[in-house]
């Protein structure tokens, strides 16, 4: 049988969240297999020492997270859980032509002049705070599941017709190397492990507080002018991410280096 870890009634975490969540370790764990009865309510109550209306809102909770299901006059099961999606986790990167090969191309959401940033991204972008920029919001879909969020901001001067001409294949990388001959010297990223907030939960038809990954990246051009700054953020429980570490060999890579440039210039 299942050692549970007791419910510590003094935590600030409520007893019916403690009980949700190690019936979700448990389900990973896989001691209970998909379509599998749970033990009953009086069962999972003595097991928790916990009262009726603390399970059931436990239970509650699990079946609005998709992980059990309730049939009446059957009783509870553990829900068949979806496969995640598996996404190459490719950071941005300075060859253009990465991107257009991804399986997810982004659907715009929101593409407009903003007079007003946010605070943060005047600063990161280096800009006055009243400086316009152009925002443009895109969505990542799978199987017609929204699983990503992507947010990004430049600064309208450096690129003034984007809004008449809008993207080139969809791609902010490719536009801003071909349209306009930027070369971007350095991309610094920042990952970082979330829960999502109201705003985001609601462009992703996630709930609040559900684990995702969020990259923000920040592109600057040679002349140390910053480009482009992006959020991103990835629906957790959907989305697992796969990346290659290779040997790098220098002279190669400085030779491709090259070689892009002269097919870009």
């Amino acid at each position: 049988m299942h050692q549970s870890a007791l419910i510590d009634k003094s935590s600030p975490v409520p007893a019916y969240h403690q009980v949700a969540e190690d019936i979700i370790d448990r389900i990973n764990m896989g001691e209970w297999e998909a379509s599998r009865k749970l033990p009953t309510e009086a069962a999972l109550t003595k097991e928790y020492d916990v009262s009726r209306v603390t399970l059931r809102k436990a239970l509650a909770y699990l079946e609005e997270q998709k992980f059990i299901e309730t049939y009446q006059g059957k009783g509870i099961f553990i829900a068949s859980p979806p496969k995640p999606f598996v996404e190459d986790l490719n950071f941005p990167s300075l060859y253009a032509d990465k991107y257009s090969k991804r399986p997810n191309k982004p659907r715009i959401i929101k593409m407009h002049e903003l007079n007003n940033p946010p605070l943060f991204v005047s600063n990161a972008l280096q800009v006055k705070a009243d400086h316009p920029l152009i925002f443009i919001q895109r969505i990542f879909i799978r199987e017609d599941i929204v699983i990503g969020l992507n947010n990004v901001w430049m600064p309208y001067d450096l690129v003034p017709d984007i809004l008449q001409k809008g993207l080139t294949n969809d791609s902010i990388t490719q536009t801003l190397s071909t349209r306009y001959q930027y070369k971007i010297s350095c991309i610094e990223n920042y990952i970082e492990a979330i829960n999502i907030n109201a705003r985001d939960a609601k462009m992703l038809d996630a709930h609040y507080g559900d684990p995702a990954l969020k990259i923000q990246s920040l592109h600057t051009l040679r002349d140390q002018r910053p480009i482009e700054f992006s959020i991103t953020t990835w629906i957790g429980d959907l989305t697992r991410f796969h990346f290659t570490v290779n040997e790098v060999d220098p002279i190669k890579n400085t030779e491709e280096a090259d070689s892009y440039e002269k097919d870009n210039s």
